[in-house]
């Protein structure tokens, strides 16, 4: 049975908790900003619409990265636009970006229950999540996947919208890149298989 931390009431995130993970080079969250509690299906540029900045993600592995949220009361659901400039300082090209709501932290990490009210703005996405390095998303309540291009060795600019209910103390962003195998792997990978191959028909004899 899993044990959500638990208050009452909350909805507007206050600040970060805190920032880890074996991906970290640095990150940056200087701007916070919640003009409008409970602002629910927000469609984005106006005076309603609260903002995360966060200036520079910088990866230096290829590892997750939590970043923890406080929230507290506002009795109803805020929703949150974030803006993410990432860094890809690992020395290898990546495919894919997956980014994950939850709690805890590190090997506590559990993903967001169904239906708890925290998401990626599902199941509308007034405005889609997108990414200046791929141009598919695969997008669910807690999961959002980017793919369909590659994230080079540079800062390229991520978007998404976060839903932030009642009831929760805080919550995790965890994000994490999939690197492009490296060409010597994929020629093992390629010989194993051929060795398969060439081993499967004597075996039928």
């Amino acid at each position: 049975m899993l044990c959500l931390p638990l208050t009452a009431r909350a909805g507007r995130i206050d600040s970060v908790n805190s920032i880890s993970g074996p991906g970290l080079g640095t990150v940056s969250v200087p701007v916070i900003s919640t003009v409008s509690v409970n602002n629910d299906n927000q469609t984005g540029g106006g005076p309603a619409d609260n903002n995360i900045t966060v200036p520079i993600k910088r990866f230096d592995n290829v590892g997750y990265i939590d970043i923890e949220f406080n929230v507290s009361g506002t009795d109803g659901v805020t929703e949150y636009k974030v803006s993410e400039s990432v860094d890809n300082d690992t020395g290898i090209f990546w495919n894919a970006y997956t980014m994950v709501l939850g709690f805890e932290i590190g090997s506590d990490f559990f993903e967001s229950p169904a239906g708890d009210g925290l998401d990626f703005d599902a199941p509308d996405y007034d405005l889609l999540p997108t990414s200046g390095a791929f141009g598919a998303v695969a997008t669910s309540e807690d999961v959002l996947v980017f793919s369909g291009g590659l994230h080079n060795l540079a800062l390229q600019l991520y978007t998404l919208r976060i839903d932030v209910p009642d009831d929760i103390v805080r919550f995790t962003l965890r994000q994490y890149p999939t690197a492009v195998p490296e060409p010597s792997t994929i020629v093992l990978v390629a010989m194993a298989m051929i060795g398969l191959s060439a081993y499967a028909p004597r075996r039928r004899k």
